[in-house]
């Protein structure tokens, strides 16, 4: 297992199918991680190197770089490639950036297994070492000029705050949160990474941009099915990832599993989701209610759906170990969910 952080769990080995190209992922991925880990000397303070250091050597899934190796690698070339590890730190220093400052917005203790820098070190050293990151991950454009993916980072960047402003207007207000923006929010924070994810690898290796937007196309589906997922897992046992269960529900935030359970329509479910200071026995409350209703097998039927959808975009390109490897995350994907 390449990496595994609070909440999905994936196989890589499993899921890539080829030993070829799972060594080569596996170098890449370990010059990517000493590659941040250098990053991290720059910083003004010991404290701050050390805490970065923590949160990059605490692991994580690293799906975004995973799939910018495999998509870059994924259909016939159409033109020069770029190297590949300057593209995965830069995703990877933006994707542990905003976990960095979601732990701020969210006051949250916990972060891979660690203590947040939000919780050992305060808001602001938090603040700090999430825009040093990004900082650091712009550092890298360098190397893509004139390929599209500058331009492709810079549109999702923008996405991902406007998905946290408009998440954070709506907090503890069910009217405002529907299914539609339910799934506007997947998209802006996390879809939408996935699909640049894909895209910008499939730039990196030189196809041509019809290629490089249907891989695009599947990780936009990919995610919705990923962040489905990682919703409905927020409704396990503590045990399981090591975090309380309810989180989203604590914080205000109607995900789809919640919606699909009727928090947003009963009343009595309303005025306790309303509730911005639950006790813990009103979160449960809560939570068994949606493990109860049936929405996480609903979800499940949603995860599957679009993890088909995902799987139909990848059908014009060529077969090879890396579209294979996409198709069994996809159809692990969709695998994992029917145990929920």
């Amino acid at each position: 297992m390449i990496g595994a952080a609070d909440g999905i769990r994936i196989d890589f080995r499993g899921r890539i199918g080829d030993e070829a190209l799972y060594r080569g992922l596996r170098a890449a991925l370990t010059a990517m991680e000493a590659d941040l880990l250098r990053s991290c000397d720059a910083a003004g303070s010991a404290r701050m190197r050390s805490d970065m250091k923590r949160m990059i050597g605490a692991g994580g899934k690293r799906l975004r770089p995973v799939l910018a190796y495999l998509c870059r690698r994924a259909d016939a070339p159409a033109g020069r490639t770029f190297r590949a590890v300057p593209l995965m730190c830069m995703l990877e220093s933006m994707h542990t950036a905003s976990l960095i400052h979601d732990d701020v917005v969210d006051g949250a203790a916990r972060r891979r297994g660690e203590a947040s820098i939000n919780a050992s070190s305060g808001r602001l050293a938090a603040v700090q070492s999430g825009d040093f990151l990004l900082a650091k991950a712009m550092e890298r454009l360098e190397y893509y000029r004139g390929t599209g993916i500058n331009e492709t980072l810079a549109a999702v960047s923008a996405e991902m705050c406007r998905g946290e402003l408009r998440q954070l207007r709506v907090r503890y207000e069910p009217d405002a949160q529907d299914e539609a923006f339910c799934y506007a929010q997947m998209y802006g924070k996390t879809a939408s990474f996935l699909s640049a994810s894909c895209r910008t690898g499939a730039l990196a290796g030189g196809l041509a941009a019809e290629a490089a937007d249907r891989l695009g196309r599947f990780g936009a589906r990919f995610g919705l099915a990923f962040q489905i997922l990682d919703d409905a897992l927020d409704y396990r046992a503590e045990a399981v990832f090591g975090r309380p269960s309810g989180q989203d529900l604590r914080n205000g935030l109607l995900t789809l599993p919640a919606l699909l359970g009727g928090i947003g329509r009963r009343e009595r479910l309303r005025r306790l989701f309303m509730k911005r200071n639950k006790t813990e026995r009103e979160l449960g409350f809560l939570v068994a209610h949606v493990r109860k209703s049936g929405a996480l097998e609903r979800a499940a039927e949603r995860i599957a759906l679009h993890c088909e959808e995902a799987l139909d975009t990848l059908a014009p390109l060529r077969e090879g170990a890396e579209k294979h490897a996409l198709t069994l995350l996809a159809t692990g994907l969709a695998e994992r969910a029917r145990g929920l």
